[in-house]
């Protein structure tokens, strides 16, 4: 079929030069015959500002690539399109010129649909970036196309596509900011590392020109697979692998079926494409055709989970292969697209939230994307089976896993009892290493960020606190390539100290208007610790009787929290600073760092007539005693647990101007009255120590209101009877009010030990019973009995008897 006759008038009014198209044609077959015979990838990008020259020129660009691969004996290409639009008249035409080519195997989707395409496998790739650019969606796009493949990006001009406005960025505006506000640093660095990258080529449609970038490197193709010669699992398990590191991954998980007592842990750590869920898959379904054959086991069941349910769906699809393979009926229990559930006769595999397998009891449990899942439930989930497989991207879109490297390894290797194995996937599945657009993915999207090594006078000057905060240049960082490898150093702070990491932040740095950095830095320029902030509030009145209304704004989270949950019109008008992250160095934690740079911020933040700072985080205790030591008070927290971190989240704030500190006092007492209430009910399962650091943090704001038990002359003498231990604690209904007054009263109150409290948060406010109680505090029974009554005896005659008198006099 041929599209072009050169020097053609074609559809869309084009002459096309006949030295360009050749050009274009010798381009290709070099540059995809070098790809298909070293198994890597290469892409090219068609710039115009006519969207049917686009289209017109790489119709052609995919019949070269098909004619190349008939001559390699492929006999047919699995081609995907990803646009952000099916109603366009131009992209209607294209694709049903596209679907009538012989030997194509065509399919589309939209950018919201490509979670759905995890794990699936293409020869051609057409990216529609003409109107879209979510960098979350072209980590998890490109990395689909496989060795000797093509990416093929269609968009704009590139002066266009610099100042292009998406549907990403329009997250990013709240007010009183608007589209026209949002600056263009991702795109701009975006086309920069594409022109810079080996392996892309870039071809400006409308001027007829090529820029041409052709990759040089040899790829190391993937050595011949090598299977054990001892092995006891099924060998037809082993001929799944594609490469060796999985033939060894699925060898070490043999030893989740040692005769050895204890708990077998297995760790594989990998970059993106390495196929470290589909090693999963294999292993533990061999792993269950093993016990049920050799040792003669009824039934195998296997927990899977991960923070997302899209992140094991190549684990179960070749968990369903190996278990075909070897000869099981397979069923599949789905849920809008994705599987949740595989059963056959005698196995069952299936997927729960991080906090649910918790309590799950099954043979093994394996955990996908480790790094996305707090380590206090890594774990727990150790407890609830005799093996655990822990799994975990290095480098990737769902978010980088130091922090699980460094630390979870760390803590596991400390413990006793356990057979920790280890295991690192290298060899790429789909493409070769040293594929150049692996290369360009990774630098672009700061997937392999790191940070930077400190000298013994940096540690000296950590020590002291010799150390300055800065505001970050982001036009600096984003656009100039020799200042580039600050915002690396910064996003490797953060890949080391936070779960998840994705690119989709890293736009929001580079291009929402009330976002900024700071760094603190030692003498040397070395970044020890970064903060991003997010400018909120200063909203107009209109704005804020909506938001009393029920208007979600996005991008003002405390603002809109204050109007939601307390109806309050005042606070929203302040100016205000959420901190959206702050982490430390990972050599230097601890040190006192965080609080600086804090303290840094606060100063340049009044001087800035900034009204108050906050921050939004979950739950512990670590984290509660850090912001707390910073005098920031707590003012909501969520009504529900995550379902991945198994912790609430709450909201602190330190007013800086005077009028804030009067309103947050007012919130915090507010906030006080509505967390004893809640203690019985949504709170009730939270760890009492957790809800004594909150109530003893809030005890320090300005008395708003006074707090005095109400009892009946019934329930006073019931108090009293059981103080004597006349009656047992279940028979006085009055408990819970005298512990709501003692943690409600803001005046000075009887001193009892840290322990009472407890006793009074877990037995009075939150209404356990004696066992979950001692079990929860790890007390024994009869010393909390006596504990609490004492407690209860001193409280009783203070509030009845001393409170009364001092009261009315």
């Amino acid at each position: 079929m041929n599209i072009f006759s050169e020097d053609r008038k074609t559809d869309s009014k084009t002459f096309w030069n006949r030295d360009f198209l050749l050009q274009l044609d010798n381009l290709v077959v070099e540059e995809v015959k070098k790809a298909i015979e070293n198994h890597f990838r290469i892409m090219y990008v068609f710039s115009s500002e006519d969207s049917s020259n686009r289209f017109e020129i790489s119709k052609r660009c995919l019949l070269k690539f098909k004619e190349l691969c008939e001559k390699f004996g492929k006999t047919s290409i699995k081609t995907l399109f990803v646009t952000n639009t099916f109603k366009k008249r131009y992209i209607d035409k294209f694709i049903n010129e596209i679907r009538f080519f012989d030997k194509i195997d065509f399919e589309i989707i939209l950018f919201r649909d490509t979670k759905h395409i995890m794990g699936q496998t293409y020869d051609f790739l057409f990216l529609d970036l003409s109107q879209q650019l979510n960098p979350n969606d072209l980590g998890r796009i490109i990395e689909t196309v496989q060795g000797g493949g093509v990416i093929l990006i269609l968009a704009p001009s590139l002066e266009t596509w610099q100042n292009m406005r998406t549907e990403l960025h329009k997250k990013f505006i709240t007010p009183p900011y608007t589209l026209n506000d949002i600056f263009n640093r991702f795109n701009s660095r975006f086309i920069r590392k594409i022109i810079e990258h080996d392996g892309i080529h870039v071809i400006d449609v409308d001027k007829q020109a090529i820029i041409e970038k052709k990759y040089t490197k040899k790829c190391r193709k993937q050595p011949k697979l090598n299977i054990p010669s001892e092995i006891r699992l099924a060998k037809e398990v082993y001929h799944l692998a594609a490469t060796n590191s999985q033939i060894k991954a699925i060898n070490t998980f043999e030893n989740l079926i040692s005769k050895d007592k204890k708990k077998s842990v297995i760790v594989m750590t990998a970059n993106r494409g390495r196929g470290k869920s589909a090693a999963i898959g294999i292993g533990i379904a061999g792993i269950a055709d093993y016990l049920i054959k050799k040792k003669k086991k009824k039934r195998v069941k296997v927990d899977i989970t991960s923070p997302e349910i899209e992140n094991v769906q190549t684990l179960f699809e070749f968990a369903s292969k190996c278990l075909k393979k070897l000869s099981y009926e397979v069923h599949k229990r789905m849920k809008q697209k994705n599987v949740y559930e595989i059963n056959s006769k005698r196995i069952n595999f299936s997927f729960k939230t991080p906090m649910k397998v918790i309590d799950s009891r099954s043979d093994f449990i394996a955990v996908d994307e480790s790094a996305g899942v707090p380590i206090p439930v890594l774990t727990s989930i150790l407890t609830t089976s005799k093996g655990v497989i822990y799994s975990s991207t290095v480098h990737g879109y769902e978010g980088a896993g130091r922090n699980f490297s460094i630390r979870f390894l760390n803590s596991l290797r400390s413990m006793k009892g356990l057979n920790i194995f280890e295991i690192e996937l290298v060899e790429p599945i789909r493409y070769s290493e040293n594929d150049p657009i692996e290369a360009w993915l990774y630098d672009t999207l700061l997937l392999d960020a790191e940070t930077e090594d400190l000298s013994r006078k940096d540690l000296q000057e950590i020590q002291s606190l010799s150390v300055k905060l800065e505001k970050a240049d982001l036009d600096q960082w984003f656009l100039d390539k020799n200042q580039e490898s600050n915002l690396k150093k910064f996003v490797g702070v953060y890949i080391y100290a936070h779960y998840r990491n994705n690119p989709n932040d890293v736009a929001m740095l580079a291009d929402s208007p009330h976002h900024e950095a700071w760094v603190l830095k030692t003498s040397s320029e070395k970044i020890v610790n970064a903060i991003q902030t997010a400018q909120e509030g200063s909203l107009d009145k209109n704005t804020i009787e909506e938001m009393i209304k029920g208007l979600d704004l996005p991008g003002n989270i405390i603002p809109s929290m204050t109007t939601r949950y307390f109806q309050d019109s005042e606070f929203p008008k302040l100016k205000g600073l959420r901190i959206v992250r702050i982490a430390t160095h990972p050599k230097v934690m601890s040190m006192g760092l965080g609080s600086k740079a804090i303290h840094f911020l606060i100063e340049k933040a009044i001087k800035r007539k900034i009204d108050w700072i906050g921050a939004c985080f979950e739950v512990n205790e670590k984290l509660m005693k850090f912001w707390f030591k910073n005098e920031f008070l707590p003012i909501h927290i969520s009504p529900s647990r995550s379902p991945v971190s198994g912790e609430y989240s709450i909201i602190v704030i330190k007013p800086l101007s005077e009028k804030a500190k009067k309103l947050v006092n007012i919130l915090c007492g507010e906030f006080k009255i509505k967390f004893v209430e809640w203690a019985r009910d949504l709170l009730f399962d939270m760890n009492p120590i957790q809800v004594l650091i909150i109530l003893e943090t809030l005890q320090k704001i300005e008395p708003t209101l006074d707090f005095q038990p109400r009892l009946s002359e019934g329930q006073i003498k019931r108090l009293k009877a059981y103080c004597k231990k006349i009656i047992n604690f279940e028979m006085t209904d009055g408990s819970k009010e005298i512990a709501r007054a003692y943690f409600l009263d803001p005046f000075e109150k009887p001193n009892i030990s840290e322990g009472q409290k407890l006793l009074l948060i877990s037995r009075c406010l939150q209404g356990r019973n004696i066992f979950q109680t001692t079990e929860k505090l790890k007390i024994d029974i009869q010393r909390a009995m006596g504990m609490l009554r004492k407690a209860i005896k001193k409280l009783l005659k203070y509030y009845v008897n001393n409170r009364k008198n001092r009261m009315t006099s």
